[in-house]
């Protein structure tokens, strides 16, 4: 039987964005992160209204951000573990700043613009989930603004993060020195030899031990049932397109590297991870 709740869910997502930020914007989940709290403690702590209250912590538990423990007035509201690392302002996971920026990127019509949003929450994520305490210098291989290597700098402080920009889809002649080289959604930007020479080029910048991670979304090895998500996102123009993990993981050891990983970031958004010989 045919039933229309996919395209409901679809079309009204933009609802469930509203709560989510309107929750962030009051500070719902940082409160929430101090301990289990009632209506009327959220009413009071927070300065709102009971029907605003209300209209937060019912449809926030039925999109399992929330948990409720208990029934009517003796109800007490609590984080899920996800909102309590990644939406309380006072944990070292926080994405509400970039969530948000994504979330108005997305709403923009311009894919470049969805594009960035969804790099701003890579770049936290990739900071939180990477290990950089062995390393020492990063390259930022053309991110818009630096993006990335603030975000990493800010994170690791010990960590000296430069940016190079890449023009278009030509590839630089030379790469300066890295212990680490990110190439941060440009791969997609190039042909196979194109992107073969970026590759090399970063191969030769890394000292042995170092490492190129190269965040793309990332299709199905089987494009027909690829992420729908990247294939629309790497269709900026006709010579785009969406990089399969086998893609990256062939080009990757034609470069010369030997061992590769994958650190999966949100969805098909994924970090490949390359190192050289040591």
């Amino acid at each position: 039987m045919l039933s229309p709740e996919h395209i409901l869910q679809t079309g009204f997502g933009f609802r469930a964005s509203h709560i989510l930020l309107s929750a962030l914007e009051v500070g719902l989940f940082t409160e929430l992160g101090k301990g289990p709290r009632s209506n009327r403690q959220l009413r009071r702590s927070l300065g709102l209204s009971q029907s605003a209250v209300a209209d937060l912590l019912e449809p926030l538990v039925a999109l399992g951000l929330l948990e409720r423990e208990g029934d009517d007035a003796g109800a007490v509201y609590v984080n899920s573990r996800e909102s309590g690392h990644f939406l309380d302002r006072n944990s070292p996971g926080y994405l509400g700043e970039v969530l948000s920026q994504s979330v108005a990127a997305a709403t923009s019509r311009k894919s470049r613009s969805f594009a960035a949003g969804l790099l701003a929450i890579a770049a936290a994520l990739l900071a939180e989930r990477f290990d950089f305490s062995r390393y020492g210098t990063m390259l930022d291989l053309g991110s818009a603004r630096g993006l990335l290597a603030r975000a990493i700098a800010a994170r690791h402080i010990h960590m000296c993060c430069t940016r190079l920009a890449v023009p278009g889809r030509q590839a630089v002649d030379s790469l300066p020195r890295a212990d680490v080289i990110v190439t941060p959604m440009i791969l997609r930007r190039f042909d196979e030899a194109g992107r073969a020479q970026l590759l090399r080029r970063a191969h030769r910048a890394l000292p042995p031990g170092g490492c190129l991670i190269a965040i793309e979304l990332l299709a199905g090895d089987d494009r027909r049932r690829g992420s729908a998500l990247a294939a629309l996102l790497g269709a900026e123009s006709h010579r785009n397109r969406a990089l399969s993990g086998a893609d990256l993981d062939d080009d990757c050891r034609a470069a010369g590297f030997e061992r590769i990983e994958l650190l999966p970031l949100i969805g098909p958004l994924t970090a490949t991870l390359a190192y050289p010989s040591n």
